[in-house]
């Protein structure tokens, strides 16, 4: 998973591959959601079965509640069947 840009200050865009053959009609289990340094969820993006091929998903800095998050460093969390990965994602105020 990728994000852009980094650090960011009112959006940024994850930009994360569903592996398998793009033909395949067998969709995976995927989420991506993001932290707060101390495992507090502040924002679930995506969670949804999706076919395999490249996708894109904006964060715009905000809370589960539509708060602006607070400039912290943020952990976002890629979940791809089993399989899964962390990029801090730093957010500027």
């Amino acid at each position: 998973m990728q994000n852009f840009p980094n650090p960011f200050v009112n959006v940024t865009s994850m930009r994360f591959s569903v592996p398998g053959r793009s033909s395949s009609k067998e969709k995976v289990k995927t989420s991506i959601d993001i932290f707060d340094v101390s495992g507090r969820l502040i924002r679930r993006l995506i969670r949804e079965d999706m076919f395999p091929g490249v996708y894109q998903v904006v964060w715009d800095g905000k809370t589960t509640e539509a708060k602006g998050a607070p400039s912290a460093i943020y952990l976002c969390r890629l979940k791809i069947g089993e399989r899964s990965g962390t990029r801090k994602v730093l957010l500027l105020r």
